[in-house]
């Protein structure tokens, strides 16, 4: 794709994103492509595909934001949907906070921060050891991505950690087992938003979770 195409194909994805920030998400690209050359951020046979496997597919989050004002990222690896995320928002104010254990990847999730100048920040540390306080944030999404199964994330997570926590969560096609295991300890409402770059992938929206 040329960069024109590129620049299109998000708008498309994200009506509302301007070109001015989408010229800056081709720069994210630049970034992360260098980087992946040299450390282990995502499989390599993604990478000839990566603006649309990795870019566009987090970027579809942008239109179900509603009044997000800070975002809350798993398992951020890479940076998707995070970093994606936090460019998108560069002029809202909304922060962006990624979880990452891994020191090397933490290093590169740093490194775009500061490159890009995004109003995000990295923890890291296991999602399981983050303090009840994190998860509590006014207005605060949760996102995951290739991160662990909806059950283990509710647990290491109390939840979502508050009665007002909101998530929106990549999945694939094993979703519906995901959901019943979940169930059996938790109930909470859903909206299933199908995925507007991968037919096999949805995207979770959670919010209202109790524990049975």
């Amino acid at each position: 794709m040329t960069p024109s195409e590129k620049i299109e194909s998000l708008q498309a994805v994200a009506p509302d994103v301007s070109r001015e920030t989408a010229e800056k998400m081709l720069g994210l690209e630049s970034f992360f492509l260098k980087w992946a050359k040299t450390i282990n951020l995502v499989s390599s046979s993604t990478l000839d595909e990566a603006w649309k496997r990795h870019f566009l597919d987090s970027a579809q989050l942008w239109n179900w934001r509603g009044e997000t004002k800070a975002w809350l990222d798993l398992g951020s690896g890479s940076g998707f949907p995070a970093l994606v995320i936090a460019l998108l928002e560069r002029d809202s104010g909304a922060r962006v906070t990624l979880v990452e254990s891994n020191v090397k990847k933490s290093a590169y999730l740093r490194q775009a921060i500061t490159a890009l100048d995004l109003n995000a920040h990295v923890l890291t540390r296991r999602v399981e050891e983050l303090e009840d306080g994190v998860f509590k944030g006014s207005s605060t999404t949760i996102t995951a991505r290739a991160f662990a199964p909806l059950d283990r994330m509710l647990e290491w997570t109390n939840g979502f950690g508050c009665a007002s926590a909101r998530a929106l969560l990549h999945k694939g096609r094993g979703f519906h087992a995901e959901l019943d295991d979940a169930r059996r300890r938790w109930a909470f409402d859903l909206v299933e938003r199908t995925s507007l770059v991968d037919s096999d992938s949805v995207i979770l929206d959670i919010t209202a979770v109790r524990r049975l």
